[in-house]
């Protein structure tokens, strides 16, 4: 379905406005975000890999967590961000990405993510590397 809305730009005086129609594709504008979170219950020693939409977990363990593996996605954007939280703590978060990037040192770990806690990367495409911002 599209929606087709006038404007009314001006060119000086009211009665010099142009008339601009501008369409709108109604499913473009209500399709799905271009990024999603992920829910997950790992165990330890598991491998988490994102997917290439993916801009985080949400990760709801059964029981705290002694290592965890946390892949990026594989072909990331300048400025995007990826983030983790959970519900219980994890020790031995280890956090890598595909051979195509590389992680800024102290991003990679093992990083402890306590109980209800977030940890975000950010990757900045000009150096092809993903940085942790906790």
């Amino acid at each position: 379905m599209a929606l087709t809305i006038p404007i009314r730009l001006a060119n000086g005086t009211p009665e010099d406005a142009d008339q601009v129609m501008v369409n709108f594709d109604y499913l473009a504008l209500n399709a799905a975000p271009a990024s999603i979170a992920v829910y997950a219950v790992p165990v330890s020693a598991d491998t988490l890999t994102a997917s290439q939409a993916q801009s985080g977990y949400q990760l709801e363990p059964a029981a705290a967590l002694t290592s965890l593996t946390v892949i990026m996605p594989a072909a990331p954007v300048d400025q995007d961000e990826f983030w983790l939280s959970s519900t219980t703590t994890i020790t031995g978060l280890v956090a890598t990405c595909p051979v195509a990037q590389t992680m800024a040192a102290g991003s990679v770990g093992p990083i402890t993510l306590g109980a209800g806690g977030r940890l975000t990367w950010k990757y900045l495409g000009t150096q092809n590397k993903w940085y942790g911002q906790f």
